[in-house]
């Protein structure tokens, strides 16, 4: 997924949410590494692209184009100009789709390298952009993965950050949060990761999630409040659109995946910068405050 619509950082936030939240309910076991790719836009061979294409039919017109459009990149920083031979130009408008064409390679080759998993089915791994994530329902099946994975960064000059890359399993015993060893490259356990900005807990437990996600939001609570304490003769209306377009867009960023959590933590943060916004005691009835 990635550049197009109705695949974007939502639909995976929720999806894998509904995962592991299936998983914990029915007690199965759930494997999940989260893959960082080092300089994944900057590192793409250029000729791998061009023959990734061909392959997958592109037009030989569309296809000169592009060979026409990155024969020559450079950069310019301050006096100096650096001509780059590698990698898909940043900002370009096809930089995103075809960065997707080309790792689609490794999705198809884990998809044909891999039987149906469990309760997954086929679902092996998730690709939005260079966000990646691996999944299984056996630590076996994992290293399969991750084996193939590597056999396709190695043909086709993708570097894998080891020391970002990490994994967690819900419903793990002490043997599956061992680390993952493919050639000398190990993969650690952690307890909880920031996927596409959404926090994500071994647990499984939307609740834990929530309780991080508010605690991550306080310092955009304590901007907002600065801003109002400073700015006291600003209009209502004014700090009202800040605060609907500063702190709800990312005190609510992923709500969608919460499913029954507890909100309790959200609750609290929002009635606190609503008192903040209306210039009234904390001790203040919260629905007054509400209604106001």
């Amino acid at each position: 997924a990635g550049s197009q619509v109705g695949r974007g950082c939502i639909e995976h936030i929720v999806t894998l949410r509904l995962l592991m939240d299936v998983a914990r309910r029915k007690k199965l076991k759930l494997f999940i590494t989260f893959v960082d790719f080092s300089k994944a836009y900057d590192s793409v061979p250029r000729y791998n692209l061009f023959l990734t294409l061909k392959r997958m039919g592109c037009g030989m017109t569309m296809l000169m184009a592009l060979i026409a459009m990155y024969k020559c990149t450079n950069s310019i920083i301050g006096t100096a100009t650096i001509a780059a031979t590698v990698g898909v130009r940043q900002g370009s408008p096809t930089s995103c789709i075809l960065f997707v064409l080309y790792v689609n390679v490794m999705i198809q080759m884990i998809k044909q390298g891999c039987p149906v998993d469990g309760f997954l089915t086929w679902l092996h791994i998730m690709v939005l952009m260079d966000d990646t994530i691996l999944l299984s329902t056996t630590k076996k099946g994992m290293k399969h993965k991750l084996k193939i994975m590597y056999d396709y960064c190695n043909s086709h000059g993708m570097i894998i950050n080891n020391d970002k890359t990490k994994f967690m399993v819900v419903n793990g015993s002490i043997d599956d949060k061992e680390p993952l060893i493919y050639n000398n490259n190990v993969i650690n356990y952690c307890k909880q990761y920031i996927y596409l900005g959404s926090p994500f807990t071994d647990d499984g437990s939307p609740s834990t999630a929530i309780k991080i996600h508010a605690n991550n939001k306080m310092c955009h609570a304590l901007k907002f409040i600065s801003f109002v304490n400073k700015n006291n003769d600003v209009p209502f209306v004014v700090k009202k659109k800040i605060f609907d377009a500063a702190l709800m867009s990312a005190m609510l960023y992923g709500c969608e995946s919460w499913l029954n959590g507890d909100l309790k933590p959200v609750e609290k943060l929002y009635k606190w910068c609503i008192k903040q916004l209306l210039g009234v005691r904390k001790t203040t009835n919260n629905d007054a405050c509400l209604l106001e």
